[in-house]
C-alpha cells in the first residue's frame, strides 16, 4: 500500500512463519520490518505524515511507527470485520467507520 505522501510503501511479509508489516522508501533499496502481528491484519492504513501505519487486528485499532518499535494498540473496537478506517489530518488521531 502506497502512502499518502507517495514517498513509501508498506507491505505484509511473513518471517518465520509470523505475519510482520514491513515499510519500504522509495528512494532506497531496503525495506524495515515494522511489527510482528497477532493475527491477520486487516484495512491497514497510512497517517496523513506518512510516518506511522495503522490497521485492525483481534477486534482492535494498533499503529506501528515507520521508524520500527511495537504496534501499539490504540482501541479495542469490539469488531471483528472493520469496514474501514481512516486517520483524522486535524488531531492525527484514528477512527473506525
Amino acid at each position: 500500500m502506497l502512502s499518502s505522501r507517495a514517498r513509501r510503501v508498506a507491505f505484509e511479509a511473513f518471517v518465520r512463519e509470523q505475519r510482520t508489516l514491513w515499510v519500504r522508501d522509495l528512494d532506497a533499496a531496503t525495506q524495515r520490518m515494522l511489527a510482528e502481528i497477532e493475527g491477520v491484519p486487516e484495512l491497514p492504513f497510512w497517517a496523513p505524515d506518512s510516518r506511522r501505519l495503522a490497521f485492525f487486528t483481534g477486534g482492535k485499532l494498533k499503529r506501528s511507527d515507520v521508524n520500527g518499535g511495537p504496534a501499539f494498540t490504540i482501541a479495542d473496537t469490539g469488531v471483528r470485520q472493520p469496514s474501514s478506517g481512516s486517520w483524522n489530518r486535524t488531531t492525527s488521531s484514528s477512527s473506525v467507520v
